[in-house]
């Protein structure tokens, strides 16, 4: 009762107490990526970094994707790739290099203004969003992504507090608000993980999940407020990157098209008003389809 009670508080669930605490009900499990082909998009630093970094503690042969090639040498395969570069995007999910048996989407920043993306997207929306859905959409047509592979959101605890609008997710009529911009992309995610595996049942993995509050650049960046009031409880990396992993490597059969936090299944939502509907729902697979369709011509 009381363990239910301090995951209610959020503030003793999501921060570094809560991972603790939470720890103690992980199953031992021997993980393995021993023969396993990741490639992991944000990988440069934060929780992609660590996650990369453990993965291949695990024996997992891993590919990067990076808006910026490192300036130090990095341990992974990198390719240069802006996941709001829609074409680029697609044209590197056409290349028929390799297959892959994991592919984590955790490319994610906030940036203060709006900006707008190579392809003329909102830069949150089209590289969070849209470019995911291509490169996934994209490798799996191009038989890039092996059957039964698992395809891994890192969404945000933030997505609980918006509901997911697409009536201007470029912010062409209404005031840019990165915090919103963000929440509603992350939303996205997780309703996208559920459409995809409706749209590919059985033939691959999808999940979601949220890392819980982090200390990370990307907090201190864009949400100072924040990273001063609950630095001194923030989850370390490697905190927000074990639920990332076990998703990837467990031996568990996990039921697809979840959204996960702390190696448990959790909600996706906490307050009725964010409930999406069905129609919402298919307004963004129609939305995100008729781009990746454009891509073809």
């Amino acid at each position: 009762m009381f363990e239910k009670w301090l995951d209610r508080t959020i503030l003793f669930s999501f921060d570094r107490s809560g991972f603790l605490r939470h720890q103690r009900s992980f199953q031992p499990e021997r993980l393995s990526g021993s023969g396993k082909h990741a490639l992991i998009s944000g990988a440069a630093k934060g929780i992609g970094l660590a996650t990369a970094q453990i993965l291949t503690e695990y024996g997992v042969h891993l590919d990067a994707l990076v808006r910026k090639m490192p300036e130090e040498a990095f341990p992974y395969s990198a390719y240069k790739l802006d996941l709001g570069d829609i074409q680029s995007v697609y044209a590197f999910s056409q290349q028929k290099q390799t297959s892959y048996d994991i592919l984590i989407h955790n490319a994610g920043s906030m940036p203060n203004l709006k900006q707008e993306s190579i392809s003329g997207y909102e830069e949150i929306f089209a590289s969070q969003v849209i470019g995911p859905y291509v490169l996934t959409r994209g490798l799996i047509e191009s038989g890039q992504l092996q059957k039964n592979a698992r395809v891994i959101f890192v969404s945000s605890g933030g997505m609980y507090l918006k509901p997911l609008d697409l009536t201007d997710v470029n912010y062409l009529h209404k005031k840019y608000h990165k915090y919103e911009a963000y929440a509603n992309a992350k939303r996205a995610q997780v309703i996208l993980t559920r459409l995809f595996n409706e749209e590919y049942q059985g033939q691959y993995s999808f999940h979601a999940m949220h890392p819980g509050w982090v200390n990370t650049a990307g907090v201190i960046d864009s949400m100072p407020w924040f990273y001063r009031l609950m630095r001194h409880r923030l989850r370390t990396v490697r905190q927000g990157a074990d639920t990332i992993v076990w998703l990837a490597l467990t031996e568990e059969k996990l039921p697809s098209g979840g959204f996960w936090f702390d190696r448990q299944i959790a909600p996706e939502t906490l307050l009725a008003y964010t409930k999406p509907s069905l129609e919402t729902e298919q307004k963004l697979w129609d939305y995100l389809d008729n781009i990746y369709r454009g891509l073809h011509v």
